[in-house]
């Protein structure tokens, strides 16, 4: 791990922006500051939104997933 982004953001109190899941604001800045290739990346998360962040950055998702967030087969 190279670093944590830690966003202290609420839509419902600042608004809506590009940091907040399942926008890619996050993942784009990362891929940025970090010089990540995100086609050559492992992205992880718990959560539906997460997938949707990483798949509307570019990214490849790789993730481990509690199986009650999704159904019982979900092809990504």
């Amino acid at each position: 791990m190279s670093g944590v982004l830690k966003i202290l953001q609420h839509p419902d109190i600042n608004g809506p922006c590009d940091y907040g899941k399942p926008n890619p604001g996050m993942i784009k800045q990362d891929e940025t500051e970090f010089n990540l290739g995100l086609s050559k990346s492992v992205l992880i998360g718990d959560n539906i939104s997460d997938i949707m962040a990483d798949k509307n950055a570019g990214a490849v998702t790789n993730g481990i997933i509690p199986s009650n967030k999704l159904p019982k087969y979900l092809f990504l």
